[in-house]
């Protein structure tokens, strides 16, 4: 009786039950030895028996069983009929039971779009196990107790360009059976179609909003348009007839003003209607004092 890798399995019950007329019923059990071999005794000729592992009930079996309890054999089972030589050259594959799980993944990307790969592995409340997948894209994680908890593989990765990102894989499952393979296919998407806009698009944003309202809805704006250009029309009119100096001013009061100067001149300012009527004025005066010529 020898393991998987070949290694001796000893301590191992193993029992025959008979099967044929006159032995049905009939059983005999061995144990297997350091090197795994196992001899059975007291078997009648001529019967057909039935072999394989025994298994106890209750808690004996641990026992009985002292390393670690075998939960099954490879075949499960051997038919052996009995003659008048010893039956020898029987062998059998003990299996124990799990108490690791083994998980492998495989990464499926677009070639020379993504670098900086990284698969983590999560149980519980624990982070485990974390695997860069630069050169390779299939790996298999270290073993993990097979406890039955939740467990979790994501895998993040960078793009090349800048524009765009990778978005992120996640997989569960339960570290419930010996082994589970899992495949994952990262996926390129733009930057500007998550949200992640720019310093300069930021800025320009309130622009874009407020002209594309403007258009909807002109019918609207148009008219307090209209006044704001004429009250920003007069405003610039004031500066510039009160930037004309003396010129847009007219004195009043005493011209001799002595010894006190212009300190009791009173300035007032000449409105535009009444501009326009003193140059239409000296102008028709001028017109009039043209002499003839003889």
């Amino acid at each position: 009786l020898a393991g998987l890798k070949g290694d001796p399995e000893p301590g191992v019950t193993l029992e025959v039950v008979g099967e044929a007329e006159g032995c049905r019923g009939h059983q005999e059990e061995a144990t297997s030895g350091p090197n795994g071999a196992f001899r059975i005794r007291g078997l009648k000729r001529g019967c057909e028996y039935r072999l394989g592992l025994k298994h106890f009930t209750g808690g004996s079996s641990k026992g009985h069983n002292p390393a670690a309890q075998v939960e099954r054999t490879i075949p499960a089972m051997k038919r052996l009929v009995t003659k008048e030589d010893d039956i020898t050259g029987i062998e059998m594959i003990a299996l124990r039971p799990r108490t690791s799980m083994d998980v492998s993944l495989l990464v499926k990307v677009k070639k020379d779009t993504i670098k900086n790969v990284k698969a983590k592995l999560f149980c519980g409340d624990s982070h485990l196990h974390t695997l860069k997948l630069d050169t390779v894209k299939f790996v298999i994680f270290p073993s993990i107790p097979a406890d039955g908890k939740s467990c979790w593989i994501t895998v993040d990765a960078n793009s090349i360009h800048v524009n765009q990102r990778v978005k992120g894989q996640r997989v569960e499952f339960l570290a419930d059976k010996p082994f589970q393979h899992f495949t994952v296919e990262l996926v390129v998407e733009s930057s500007l179609a998550q949200g992640e806009i720019g310093q300069a698009g930021w800025a320009t944003l309130p622009l874009v909003i407020l002209l594309v309202t403007s258009i909807l809805h002109w019918d609207k704006i148009s008219p307090h348009a209209a006044n704001l250009a004429a009250i920003v029309e007069q405003k610039l009119m004031l500066k510039r007839g009160a930037a004309g100096g003396k010129s847009g001013l007219q004195k009043r009061g005493g011209q001799g003003g002595g010894a006190g100067g212009d300190n009791g001149t009173d300035w007032t300012i000449i409105s535009n209607e009444d501009l326009d009527k003193t140059v239409r004025y000296v102008e028709a005066s001028t017109k009039k004092k043209k002499v003839k010529k003889i």
